[in-house]
């Protein structure tokens, strides 16, 4: 069950032509996320697109050096798993 639910944290289907970071959202777990689901920083996809060399237990060094040099997007970041999973439900029901 918890890797489907990282499945669905890593892309944003049916986006043509999108950008990395218009179809790879950018999930920050919650503290609570952290402790109770398995992360492999799946959260983080889009630095794994950027840079495909560097190990997924770095990634959270890449997003603070993104955030230090103020290049992360705050629209595209996702604020918990939940708010995330909330957002493609509404997109679903957008698009049908």
């Amino acid at each position: 069950m918890f890797v489907r639910l990282w499945a669905f944290s890593e892309h944003i289907y049916n986006l043509p032509g999108a950008s990395v970071i218009e179809s790879s959202p950018l999930i920050i777990l919650n503290w609570w996320e952290k402790l109770l689901l398995p992360n492999l920083n799946f959260t983080l996809h889009p630095y794994h697109h950027f840079y495909p060399g560097i190990a997924y237990c770095n990634l959270p060094k890449v997003h603070a050096i993104f955030q230090r040099e103020q290049l992360v997007n705050e629209k595209n970041v996702f604020y918990g798993i939940w708010k995330y999973l909330r957002y493609l439900q509404h997109s679903e029901a957008r698009s049908e």
